[in-house]
């Protein structure tokens, strides 16, 4: 149940992944629940926040019999867990809300979350928005020795 491109084109949009059930009931539309939330990353892109002083990350996961769930990267420790992690395009990414935790200072948010790493490209997960560079690993040449030919030139 993958939101195709032509769905995309006519307004649709991924639902936005929110665990904490006391926070989903006050959101008004529906929403993503699932703890931990399993799903292959389709997309990512930056927004900017509610005070219009700063973006964040949001990452598309493809989740089975749900479709696709934005997670919104806005609490410190997720996004700092999705950086660490990097996500690329194609990868199976599990994010888990392990509740609220008592810090040296204040409460906050935990995450956890864990990439299931394969082959491809990379989304910019840097702060300045400029694209990371793409890397590509071209096959490496094998050397083929002629066979009768024990004769080395040096």
């Amino acid at each position: 149940m993958s939101t195709t491109l032509e769905d995309r084109l006519n307004g649709a949009s991924a639902m936005p992944w929110i665990p904490d059930p006391a926070k989903a009931e006050k959101y008004e539309r529906e929403s993503c629940q699932l703890n931990p939330l399993i799903g292959v990353a389709v997309d990512h892109f930056r927004r900017t926040n509610f005070m219009e002083d700063g973006e964040y990350d949001v990452i598309v996961l493809n989740v089975e019999g749900v479709g696709d769930v934005a997670v919104h990267c806005q609490p410190t420790v997720l996004a700092n867990e999705m950086h660490q992690s990097k996500p690329r395009p194609g990868e199976k990414v599990g994010v888990k809300w392990l509740g609220e935790r008592v810090g040296a200072r204040q409460t906050y948010q935990a995450y956890k979350v864990v990439v299931e790493r394969a082959a491809g490209g990379s989304f910019n997960w840097t702060d300045s928005g400029e694209p990371e560079p793409v890397v590509r690993s071209e096959p490496e040449a094998e050397f083929v020795t002629p066979k009768g030919d024990d004769d080395i030139p040096f």
